[in-house]
């Protein structure tokens, strides 16, 4: 009797831990796209998460330096952001390679690439 009660306990205990990691899982970056991509005057940026999360979303150009600051707050599942070339101290930039930089959850990192023409 007292075998089955204590299996019944460790039963019980797994399921409790197993419910417990499940609810704590860390939301994942599920899309990121730029569109168009190359640019010209403008770009829309889509993301998908796969449940809410804190995130930030800003420019860098190629030497790492942040020109623009996007958008900085919670994310229920999807967000769209439009760039119009304007950093954030209001200078249109120039022509060239630039980094769209998405970090969520304050420790994950995604990065993808975007040129300017013209």
């Amino acid at each position: 009797m007292k075998k089955v009660i204590m299996i019944g306990l460790v039963i019980s205990m797994m399921l409790i831990v197993t419910g417990l990691v499940a609810s704590t899982r860390v939301p994942t970056l599920a899309g990121f796209e730029i569109s168009p991509n190359p640019m010209q005057n403008h770009t829309n940026i889509h993301l998908e998460f796969s449940g809410q999360c804190y995130a930030t979303v800003y420019i860098e150009e190629e030497g790492g330096t942040i020109i623009k600051h996007l958008y900085s707050g919670i994310v229920s599942k999807n967000l769209v952001l439009g760039w119009n070339r304007i950093s954030d101290s209001g200078i249109y930039v120039p022509t060239g390679a630039y980094s769209v930089v998405v970090n969520y959850q304050g420790r994950y990192t995604s990065t993808k690439k975007t040129l300017i023409l013209k």
